[in-house]
Parts: structure tokens; C-alpha cells; sequence
């Protein structure tokens, strides 16, 4: 039995855009927001469907960053009004990071942990976001799927894949998990993850 994670962020298709007015902030249906994210939980299976099925094997999920702050310049809002270049971005991020410093084969290891955060005001956005930053919306919206997808896969019975959400009670040989590098997908996946296998 294996879940695969794979949280990458997708490349936009290079396409003409019609300038207008934008609809004042009003989110998108691909962004889901919060108002409208049940939409996104997992329906169980039918009793006909579940009839068909023996056991549930492996579960791929693969997942867009979420919210996140502007990452190149926009053009498809007014210059003056609701322009998020000039909005303050607050992204609250702070990650914490480590290197394999030991050659030895014999003593493998990580060093110190290092805090790292952006300062507010040092960055090309108001505020304290890199460009394309994962937003607080972001991660809640990454923490919600991951508590859908505990629902629908952990458990007792066939159709589940954990029956526990407690990492210490799993093999963790069986979780894959892979994102590129950037803060907003790493971000994703970290919040996906901590919705889908709680700190209890």
C-alpha cells in the first residue's frame, strides 16, 4: 500500500488576455476559496460503486499551490484601482532549514536548524511576501484539503488507506511526497500534510 503526493506548481499556457475591469478581488472557481471549498471534499463511494471495488490501493493526489501574492507584473488591473502592486502582502512565512553537514558515512546528520523569514519592506511587494508568496489563505485552503482527504482515506475499512492519522503508527515508507523548490508549493505541501496527518 502506497499514497503518492505530488504537489507541483502548474505552468500557465501562454495566452492573449482582453484588458477590462476586473471584477473587484472577487476570487476565482479554480482558486478555492474558502466560501465555496466543501465543494472540494470527497464524495464516499455509492453502494453500487463500493460493490465493485475490494480495497483501495494507492491514492495520487496532485495539488496547486495555494493563494499565494502576485509573482510577476499584472496588467489586467487598473493602474490606480485595485491594483495589487499596491497592496501591502502579508504572508507570514517563516521556514526553518537544515544541510546534511557529515561526509562521514558512518555519522550522517543534520547541523543547526537556521530561521528563515522575509523582512518586511526588503522585498519588490509591500509588506513581508516574496514574489509569488503562499498567502495564510493559501495554507488554510492546503489544510482543509488535507482534512478532506483524511476523511475519505483514513480509517477503519477497505476503502481506506491509514487506519490511523497518526504518523507514528504508519509506515512511512509507504507516504511519498515531492514538490519543486518554491516556497509557495513547498508551503502547500507542508499544509496539506499537516491537515491530512495531524500534530496530536
Amino acid at each position: 500500500m502506497r499514497v503518492s503526493f505530488l504537489v507541483a506548481a502548474l505552468v500557465a499556457v501562454p495566452a492573449a488576455v482582453m484588458a477590462g475591469p476586473y471584477d473587484g478581488w472577487a476570487p476565482h472557481r479554480y482558486c478555492n476559496d474558502m466560501d465555496g471549498i466543501e465543494a472540494s471534499r470527497i464524495p464516499p463511494l455509492t453502494p453500487e460503486q463500493a460493490e465493485l471495488v475490494e480495497s483501495l490501493e494507492q491514492v495520487q493526489i496532485i495539488a496547486r499551490h495555494g493563494a499565494r501574492a502576485p509573482y510577476a507584473k499584472l496588467f489586467c488591473w487598473d493602474a490606480h484601482k485595485h491594483n495589487p502592486m499596491n497592496a501591502e502582502w502579508d504572508c507570514t512565512t517563516t521556514s526553518v532549514s537544515s544541510q546534511d553537514i557529515n561526509s562521514d558515512e558512518h555519522s550522517k546528520g543534520f547541523g543547526r536548524l537556521y530561521r528563515k523569514s522575509y523582512m518586511d519592506g526588503h522585498n519588490i511587494l509591500k509588506g513581508n511576501c516574496v514574489i509569488g508568496g503562499l498567502l495564510p489563505l493559501g495554507r488554510q485552503q492546503h489544510k482543509t484539503n488535507g482534512r478532506f482527504l483524511r476523511d475519505a482515506y483514513v480509517g477503519g475499512g477497505s476503502l481506506k488507506l491509514f487506519p490511523t492519522a497518526n504518523l507514528s503508527h504508519l509506515e512511512l515508507s509507504e507516504i511519498y511526497l515531492r514538490s519543486d523548490d518554491q516556497e509557495r508549493t513547498l508551503g502547500s505541501g507542508q499544509a496539506l500534510v499537516d491537515g491530512l496527518f495531524p500534530d496530536d
